[in-house]
């Protein structure tokens, strides 16, 4: 028997990774030929020449089903798959499958079937084989059927969607419709591969788990431990392969042990149930053959799974657009490329149309009343009567009387009309049966008005009430924090209560104690509490917001909604609600206002501070005694401009702060030329340098900021009450293997409180030396000088961070890879930056030597340049960052879980780490202008959330001393 194998390849970053080399050797193993189509780019053209020589690359146009309409397009691959017996149609979205292949082809040689696939579903609406891995035999290939399918129906630039429905759903439908007969390794399965893999391998037993699960839509950090532990459990050395795979890729940070003992049998359900409860296809078919207009009703997850599934199959009628429920927003004037209409544009159409009803169970009723006395045909997709009658239940009849009804129907819902018989809304089995206490009326006349009034569950007792007076009745529908129906209540539920309940988002609960009912304030604060506060304020009434100030109201909210605190000035107001959890923070702004003139007895802060504790005007007066040990600061280099900020910024907020050099790194003559120096390469430190570190005086935190001074500290440590170890960089990776890694790996031993910068020193040092306690910052990026621009027009630069004399940044790597993308565009330019010029060495291409840059310089340079090339194979420095801040792209190696540095993959362009591989990634962003948009945007976006370098420091004062007071309480120091 002769096997060909078409197999479509597709990574966003071009990379073919460990797990599709184990796919494809499987393959060789059950085929005798394999077709490899790659969409879009690859970083290495030549990666599968040891699998295949029939290598097709193209567009990513079309998703999979683009990949295979290409080879069946082709005369030369139509002969070579027409003479063979079986064809394999699969794609590398998926992990596996965990059995042998050859296994599998033994297991399926029994059935009878015309095509198969590993997984199928035959309930109603889903009554498919997925798509992902198929196999077509003899009486498929041989009809002309496949490639006429292709070629007529398919495009070669569909979307999505298409692909969904015309290939999947589609092709199976045409193949069914003609007689043929599939199966499946995997029948009938019960659980979606997507949103609930857990079941689909323990429950259906499928051998593949489909990527998504591990990043975008579908991810969950606690359903891919459970995923990985099943794998671990079912097959052993998967989860181990896989597991890598994802720390290669997206940077996940579990280990195997955690996996190994993690269960989850108990987490097990199937979804069969919910699709038990739509009708058939084959009834929705038969309905919209009768039809010449086709509406659906809904915008959600069922309508679309509707429009995959059989409206947009080839050969159905048109479908003239999508109804959007009363309620409901979109933005869109177009759904999946057709028109959205309310139902009110529909009734004013005089031709009948047929409609079909695709929202969740509990909304039919509500769909049935906006449709009501339009000329139209309806057909909701869940087992229901079309109408309202069977299933309703009217103003004056009891509740045992809907009990009954939803018994004798059999029925999941019960509609509730007034007298008049207008719809209200619906209750389930569970309400009526938790509200025996109550009359039929009261339960009808209250379940949900037309005002739309309610009470959610767990609200404050004076939100509460401020909602039954607003709607001015007794009685109100409770309901979830999901605006599910729970219950009724009535205004005696909600007494005076304490301000520990729940709040209506987040928790925060605006202080009702503490203002006066129809106050006029001013709130303070427009953070996560402000927000709450406001929230609140609008929703019940309480009191009047006159005025609503921040400290970045500018920055923040420029279209004017938030004020800065100076505009108090302006306003009449009774009081100023501080909406600042932290104390440091608020007893800061209090002071502020008061230096304002504000009387203290009009400010009412949140925060727990007692009058006779926390004085800010004093601890800025006297701060802490903080020291450095610090080596003689290096032009250009970031993480000493790093630590000598932080000494800065602790000495401008009240702290006294010393620096103590180690002799050994000193280059100048004495403290002035030391001051001087730091000053040009720098700025003005304003604290105390020495020279030396035999004297160091008694402080309160005593601070190592690289490794030999790690060991200073710890000889001085009686000296401090807190001795602390700021790493920037694990710097033990800095040397060979030999004396000075193990002394600089020691370091991390030593006891010394640790300082972490960056996520991957955080997750070293807690990983690695099982550090716990400590304090951690992110980085943080100057946004005055470092932004994205105006979007001009960009020159063909590529700007290279090259640092000859750091083993780290791999200087031999670029100087290759800049050469062979030289070769090949002769009209680039290539900048370097960061050293001196003697440094650089013999370079085989032209350069631009900029030298070391002031930060004004480099970002007006980011922003005109075409590409940025930085590598780290520590922790990286702040320079990729505040390229991509300013919209350049950035390129460095895939390389130890690099992407963990990055947010990911999408936000960075992470190469092979070989010199073609780092050439190629870069040709790549030159030559393609989708890919270079996509990285600018994305790194724009996610360096977006870093915080300025002010709030960094700020953040930096208050997590060290928190440290030094759990330090000094641990120690019992007074």
């Amino acid at each position: 028997m002769k096997r060909i194998a078409l197999y479509c390849f597709y990574d966003r970053d071009g990379i073919a990774d460990s797990e599709t080399y184990r796919q494809l050797r499987q393959l060789q193993r059950a085929a005798d030929e394999i077709i490899i189509i790659i969409n879009g780019a690859i970083t290495d053209e030549s990666c599968f020449d040891c699998i295949t020589r029939h290598i097709v690359k193209r567009e990513n146009l079309g998703y999979d089903a683009g990949a295979y309409r290409e080879v069946f397009c082709s005369e030369h691959y139509r002969q070579m798959i027409s003479g063979c017996d079986e064809l394999i149609v699969c794609n590398n979205s998926f992990y596996g499958p965990f059995l042998p292949l050859t296994e599998i082809f033994a297991q399926m040689d029994g059935s009878k079937a015309d095509f198969w696939g590993i997984t199928s579903s035959e309930k109603n609406l889903v009554e498919h084989v997925q798509s992902y891995f198929l196999v077509f035999r003899k009486p498929v290939l041989n009809s002309d059927i496949l490639f006429r399918y292709f070629r007529e129906k398919i495009s070669g630039a569909s979307g999505y969607d298409e692909v969904c429905s015309v290939f999947e759903n589609g092709l199976f439908n045409a193949l069914t419709e003609q007689g043929y007969r599939y199966d499946a390794l995997v029948k009938n399965i019960s659980c979606d591969l997507y949103v609930n893999p857990v079941g689909s391998l323990l429950l259906d037993h499928v051998p593949i788990v489909k990527k998504k699960v591990f990043y975008g839509e579908f991810y969950q950090e606690e359903k891919v431990k459970d995923v990985l532990a099943c794998l671990f459990h079912l097959y052993g050395h998967a989860a181990e392969a896989v597991l890598e795979n994802l720390k290669k890729r997206y940077g996940y940070n579990l280990c195997i042990t955690e996996i190994q003992n993690r269960h989850v049998q108990e987490k097990l359900h199937s979804d069969i149930s919910q699709i038990e409860r739509l009708i058939s296809k084959r009834r929705i078919m038969g309905f919209i053959k009768k039809a010449k207009k086709i509406f659906i009703y809904g915008t959600d997850s069922l309508a679309m799974h509707v429009y995959r599934s059989v409206i947009s199959i080839p050969g159905n009628p048109s479908l003239e657009g999508f109804i959007i429920p009363k309620g409901k927003k979109t933005d869109r004037e177009k759904l999946y490329g057709y028109p959205t209409f309310a139902p009110e544009e529909l009734r004013q159409r005089s031709s009948k149309a047929h409609i079909l009803i695709c929202v969740e169970e509990g909304q039919a009723g509500e769909a049935y009343k906006q449709l009501s006395g339009m000329d139209a045909s309806l057909l909701c997709v869940w087992k229901q009567e079309d109408t309202l009658e069977d299933y309703s239940v009217s103003a004056g009849e009891t509740l045992q009387d809907g009990y009954w009804k939803m018994q004798s129907r059999q029925s999941r819902i019960l509609f509730v009309k007034d007298d008049e018989g207008h719809y209200l809304g619906e209750v389930t089995k569970e309400i009526l049966e938790g509200s025996s206490g109550l009359s039929g009326d009261t339960l009808i006349a209250r379940v949900y008005n037309q005002e739309g009034i309610y009470v959610k569950k767990g609200v404050h007792p004076l939100v509460g009430k401020a909602i039954f007076k607003k709607a001015g009745m007794d009685v109100l529908p409770l309901v979830d924090e999901e605006e599910r129906l729970v219950g009724i209540c009535r205004e005696k539920d909600f007494c005076t209560g304490h301000e520990e309940q729940t709040g209506m988002k987040k928790g925060w609960v605006f202080p009702y104690s503490r203002i006066k009912a129809g106050s006029r304030i001013v709130l303070y604060g427009a953070g996560t509490i402000g927000r709450a506060f406001k929230e609140q304020i609008d929703f019940t009434g309480y009191c009047e917001m006159v005025l609503w100030v921040d400290q970045d109201a500018w920055r923040l909210f420029p279209d004017g909604t938030v004020s800065p605190p100076e505009h108090i000035a302006y306003v009449s107001y009774d009081c100023i609600l501080i909406a600042i959890k932290d104390p440091l923070v608020s007893v800061s702004a209090v002071k502020a206002l008061q230096d304002m003139g504000i009387s203290k007895k009009r400010l009412v802060p949140i925060a727990d501070v007692p009058d006779n504790g926390f004085d800010f005007q004093e601890h800025h007066k006297t701060g802490k005694k903080i020291s450095f040990v610090i080596p003689s600061p290096v032009a250009g280099s970031g993480g000493n401009r790093t630590f000598l900020r932080f000494m800065k910024s602790l000495s401008e907020r009240g702290h006294q702060v010393t620096a103590y050099v180690c002799p050994e790194t000193l280059v100048c003559k004495d403290i002035e030329s030391l001051e001087r120096d730091i000053s040009e390469h720098f700025f003005d430190l304003q604290i105390r340098l020495v020279i030396g570190t035999d004297a160091i005086e008694p402080c309160d935190i005593l601070i190592a900021t690289y490794w030999k001074s790690a060991y200073v500290v710890k000889e001085n440590s009686q000296k401090a009450r807190m001795s602390a170890y700021f790493i920037q960089d694990i710097e033990s990776y800095f040397h060979p293997m030999g004396y000075d890694f193990i002394e600089a790996y020691m370091t991390y031993q030593l006891g010394l409180v640790p300082i972490t910068y960056g996520p991957k020193v955080k997750y070293v040092i807690e990983n690695e030396f099982h550090e716990k306690k400590g304090v951690h910052f992110d980085f943080s990026i100057n946004a005055d000088v470092y932004f994205a621009g105006n979007g001009r027009k960009r020159k063909k630069r590529i700007l290279y961070g090259a640092r000859p004399e750091l083993a780290r940044r791999c200087y031999p790597l670029g100087i290759k890879a800049l050469k062979l993308v030289k070769e090949r565009n002769q009209d680039v330019e290539i900048y370097f930056y960061g050293a001196e010029r003697e440094i650089y060495g013999e370079v085989p291409f032209d350069f631009v030597d900029c030298g070391i840059l002031s930060p004004d310089a480099l970002g007006e340079l980011y922003r005109e340049s075409l590409l940025g090339l930085c590598f780290s194979t520590t922790n990286p420095s702040l320079i990729p960052y505040e390229m991509m801040r300013c919209g350049l792209p950035v390129v460095d190696i895939d390389f130890d879980n690099n992407s963990y540095n990055y947010g990911g993959f999408d936000n960075v362009l992470l190469a092979r780490p070989t010199p073609e591989g780092v050439a190629e990634a870069m040709i790549s962003l030159i030559e393609n202008p989708n890919l270079w948009d996509k990285r600018s945007e994305n790194g724009i976006v996610y360096t977006r959330n870093f915080l300025d370098d002010a709030a960094l420091e700020e953040e930096m004062e208050k997590k060290l001393l928190e440290q030094y007071g759990e330090e000094v309480n641990i120690k019992g120091i007074q």
